[in-house]
């Protein structure tokens, strides 16, 4: 194949089309494809990844439409201000979801689920310019593809919640970095601040990367002295990380809302535990998968250009830098890891790439192996990724949430004993109340499970104990001899519903009743 077009092949023959029609038609396969999987099943209950936050989302989305629809109920109206959860990052994408469920006049979860593809595409096409110009137009093409088609990235970037924007920003800021690198211009430099800014404020889990990326590479390009002198850095440095500091300081110090997330993110002690790094490790596997991600961290003496080479160091260095601030959630939270799938994606395609031209450049038969291990592994995680992408239960799933709220009269005063933290239950039963916590919490919290029911039952006046989560009511075997002090509303193989209106039997109220689950 030709090497005219690709200014960084230092003489070797490129692989895929460097150019033209044919490179064309590559890439709008790549898109059209990634876009296909993820609208598989998408106007399925999003029980696929991440259900906790997506329904957190989609609660506080509601009740930002609700505010200002007037084709809403007062009561409907109440039901959703009480199961607003509270905010844990700037609630923009919830913001535009509102706006468009507006525009559309209804409210449907397919919106912010096709807004989150939407990012993810948009990402993808910053991160092909950056390979592009920094490595070489094969690891532009066999990059894009890891990140468009990783299983782990398929399901998650569908997800209703803020981290496929903040993905998108952030490429979008390293790719402005390495833009005003090459070019030192002014509004370059603004640029660079504004995404940065940005993408911190989406989520401040990037701010590592950013910050390193910014700085290392001034460093190697202008050498320590002149970076320290350099006005720009201290500029870059306030500016592109106020926004977050005005928004989470006032929610820590003023506002209380932050607070707890605050102190549970950074837990030092962990970094001493090996099963801390263990299960660091196993989530980062999880995500980029094994094989890639061994492969990428080969990829720094294959990158020619030193800007790139220390770009990438600087973005590897940001994400263990990131791990080390947020230890709770880097091994516990596998969707915090989604920042290392562009790391992943451009140092695996720089690597990737000098293995098929080592081979490819003298045989036609490793070009057509070459072809047929690439589309091979697309369709093997296209496969894997569409295993978690639907299924026939979810929907009966929502029907029992939608019978419960229908059982309790979409009560504002419930408690609720149920899987993802009752979000689901909450905005399908269009109900709200109390989680009520596992059993590990009353094992370290110094309370009983009668002693925090009576905290319930006499400041929120709780109406109704609500069981889904059989199994954790096995455990709490102390609460559930409570429970059967009240009398029961409905009893099935999938809820129970205990009523604290009654605290008495009463034969008239227990007639018609279902038979109680054993």
């Amino acid at each position: 194949m030709a090497t005219n077009g690709d200014p960084h092949n230092n003489g070797d023959q490129n692989f895929f089309p460097p150019g033209g029609l044919l490179r064309v038609l590559i890439l709008v396969m790549l898109f059209a494809g990634a876009l296909a999987i993820r609208l598989y099943h998408i106007g399925d209950p999003p029980f696929d990844f991440n259900p906790t936050r997506q329904y957190r989302s989609a609660l506080l989305a509601r009740s930002y439409y609700y505010e200002t629809n007037n084709a809403v109920t007062a009561e409907d109206k109440a039901i959703a201000q009480t199961a607003k959860p509270d905010i844990l990052e700037p609630p923009l994408m919830e913001y535009v979801t509102s706006w468009l469920y507006r525009i559309v006049g209804t409210e449907s979860l397919i919106i912010p689920r096709l807004i989150s593809i939407l990012c993810w595409l948009v990402a993808a096409v910053f991160l092909y310019q950056l390979c592009l110009h920094g490595i070489s137009s094969d690891a532009a093409l066999v990059s894009t593809a890891y990140f468009l088609f990783v299983p782990f990235g398929i399901y998650a970037s569908r997800s209703f919640q803020p981290d496929p924007l903040m993905v998108m920003v952030f490429i979008w800021a390293i790719w402005a970095i390495f833009r005003y690198r090459e070019g030192d211009s002014s509004l370059l430099f603004f640029a660079v601040v504004a995404l940065s800014a940005l993408a911190t404020f989406i989520k401040p889990v990037c701010i590592f990367p950013l910050w390193l990326t910014f700085l290392f590479t001034s460093m190697t390009e202008k050498g320590v002295r002149s970076t320290l002198r350099d006005i720009r850095v201290p500029v870059f440095l306030i500016l592109s990380f106020l926004p977050t500091l005005l928004f989470y300081g006032y929610g820590i110090l003023s506002g209380g809302f932050l607070k707890d997330q605050a102190s549970n993110s950074f837990l030092p002690h962990l970094l001493i535990q090996r099963s801390f790094w263990n299960s660091w490790l196993r989530l980062a596997l999880d995500v980029a998968k094994p094989g890639a991600l061994a492969l990428s961290l080969l990829a720094f003496p294959l990158i020619h250009s030193r800007l790139t080479r220390n770009l990438l160091m600087a973005m590897w260095g940001g994400y263990f830098v990131f791990g080390m601030v947020f230890t709770y959630h880097i091994h516990t939270h596998i969707y915090y890891h989604l920042i290392l799938i562009p790391i992943v994606a451009i140092s695996f395609g720089a690597s990737i790439v000098v293995l098929l031209r080592s081979r490819t450049a003298t045989s036609r038969f490793w070009q057509w192996m070459g072809w047929g291990i690439l589309v091979f592994a697309i369709i093997v995680s296209v496969k894997e990724a569409k295993w978690h992408m639907g299924s026939p239960e979810w929907e009966s799933q929502v029907q029992v949430f939608k019978e419960i709220g229908e059982h309790v009269d979409h009560s504002t005063k419930t408690v609720f004993l149920a899987n993802d933290y009752g979000k689901p239950l909450l905005y399908y039963g269009m109900l709200s109340g109390s989680d009520w916590p596992p059993h590990i919490d009353f094992l370290v919290g110094g309370i009983s499970e009668k002693e925090y029911l009576d905290f319930l039952l006499s400041t929120e006046s709780s109406e109704y104990f609500i069981v889904t989560n059989f199994p954790e009511l096995e455990i709490q075997q102390n609460l559930k001899e409570i429970l059967e002090n009240y009398p029961i509303l409905v009893s099935n193989d999938t809820y129970q519903i205990y009523d604290f209106r009654n605290t008495e039997e009463d034969d008239n109220y227990t007639d018609g009743q279902e038979e109680k689950r054993e």
